[in-house]
């Protein structure tokens, strides 16, 4: 009977697969943040532009006095400041994206290393087992063969 094909890095392999499925779940923890980071940052640019309008508007109307024009002022300066951190946030969360994405790449090159390794040794197993049969295929042709001889040679030396 033949042998099963067990490859013995198996358990290597499945922690590796575990690695990359980790990694990949931290680069979706990274991009949802990302893609919140910018979801803020137009959030913030909304506000900046509804202030801009709301001053416009108050000049239309001749509705502004200095107190609300000051505070205008500092609202969209406030708001500013917080666009400019947002920005460093989706900056800092981008590059550690790179970084993420780039261990996420390592890892499944590990993985696939392996994954070669385990189908090269599979196809070996194979072919093995294959030459194992057809020796043991020729064997039994062969004393199939030595058998009927001896019966043929029996059957000559019996007759006479």
């Amino acid at each position: 009977m033949a042998k099963r094909f067990r490859f013995r890095l198996e358990p290597v392999l499945t922690l590796r697969q575990r690695s990359e499925d980790m990694q990949r779940r931290v680069v979706a923890d990274r991009l949802r943040d990302l893609l919140r980071g910018r979801e803020a940052m137009m959030e913030l640019r909304r506000g900046v532009a509804d202030a801009i309008s709301q001053t416009r508007r108050d000049r239309v109307e001749e509705r502004l006095d200095i107190a609300a024009a000051l505070q205008g002022q500092r609202w969209r300066l406030h708001l500013a400041r917080r666009i400019a951190r947002q920005q460093a946030d989706i900056d800092r969360i981008q590059s550690a994206l790179r970084a993420d994405r780039e261990e996420l790449a390592r890892r499944s090159k590990d993985r696939k290393a392996l994954e070669t390794l385990r189908d090269r040794k599979h196809a070996e197993h194979v072919t093995e087992q294959a030459r194992r049969e057809q020796m043991e295929m020729d064997e039994i042709a062969t004393q199939f063969r030595i058998r009927r001889q001896m019966a043929e040679a029996t059957e000559e030396g019996g007759g006479d």
